[in-house]
């Protein structure tokens, strides 16, 4: 099935007035109501609570506010544009694609999800230009987005977010990324951006340690203050190249189906894959975490 064939023009608000989320809401609900019979504050109600997970807005102000519903056993979608953005999960966001499910979700669901996120990051110009939404409709109609096919890797990574770093970097552009940005895995590349490895923070703590204190059973007698006070000195000497693992088993590639991808990281203990494109150049980093927000909590 396509997502226009799940789109109802009645569903669509373009050039709202609205100057909050919850508005947002109650509009969606009450048309909701009149269309399907749903109980108006328990359709607010699952929108708000999801709400409070936080959302990823895209950087063109485009949102995507779900709610799940006891007993709906079908996907109700509907798509809102404001006249002016709004605060919106501490960013600020005009597009809305909202969309209600039942309690145990589904693979349509996800992909759903997964489209709207392609028309984020691929169309906005296109979708900001319809003036109604009868032509916001047959624009989507015309890009054919496929929502019963397998969930595949591409379709939840974002590729802007992808961080790394090279072999030939000093250890502390390492650290500094990880603490900047709350992050404890880096892919490894080399000076052509080429995939070569994986950096993780246990690797850098490894570093941070005389190698000779690995081969005693017991460091208690030394201090604690004095041990790291020389890795400041060592960090901007040391390179990735010294500290990282070369590893071409934690990868994932494009074109791979979620499914697989938590089944190998279940089975090998692994809580990051890297993906790679058709030139083995890191486009995105898949945690576990990740797994758990975008595919089983979505």
């Amino acid at each position: 099935m396509k997502l226009d064939n799940l789109l109802n023009q009645e569903l669509v608000f373009w050039d709202v007035d609205a100057k909050s989320s919850l508005q947002i809401y109650q509009m969606i609900a009450e048309r909701v109501q009149q269309m399907f019979a749903l109980d108006e504050q328990e359709v607010v109600d699952a929108f708000l609570e999801r709400e409070k997970l936080g959302y990823v807005i895209f950087p063109d102000g485009s949102s995507f506010p779900h709610g799940r519903l006891e007993g709906l056993d079908d996907l109700i979608i509907a798509m809102v544009k404001c006249k002016t953005p709004l605060d919106f999960c501490g960013k600020k966001a005009d597009l809305f694609y909202c969309v209600l499910t039942s309690n145990a979700g589904s693979n349509r669901y996800l992909m759903v999800l997964a489209s709207f996120a392609k028309l984020a990051q691929y169309h906005q110009e296109k979708i900001r230009l319809t003036q109604s939404p009868r032509e916001l409709i047959e624009l989507i109609r015309a890009l054919q987005l496929d929502v019963d096919k397998s969930l595949l890797v591409s379709d939840v990574i974002n590729s802007d977010e992808v961080l790394t770093v090279c072999v030939d970097d000093n250890l502390s552009v390492a650290v500094d990324l990880m603490k900047e940005k709350g992050i404890k895995f880096l892919p490894v590349v080399d000076k052509n951006g080429l995939y070569k490895g994986k950096l993780n923070a246990l690797d850098i703590v490894k570093a941070a340690y005389p190698r000779s204190s690995f081969l005693m059973s017991d460091i208690g007698f030394m201090s604690t203050s004095r041990s790291f006070e020389g890795f400041h000195r060592k960090e901007a000497t040391m390179k990735v190249s010294q500290v990282y693992s070369e590893d071409k088993q934690r990868v994932a590639r494009l074109d791979e189906q979620m499914i697989q991808i938590g089944f190998k990281m279940v089975k090998n203990d692994w809580h990051h894959l890297t993906v790679l494109d058709d030139e083995k150049k890191p486009v995105a980093v898949i945690s576990d975490r990740s797994f758990v927000s975008k595919v089983l909590r979505a």
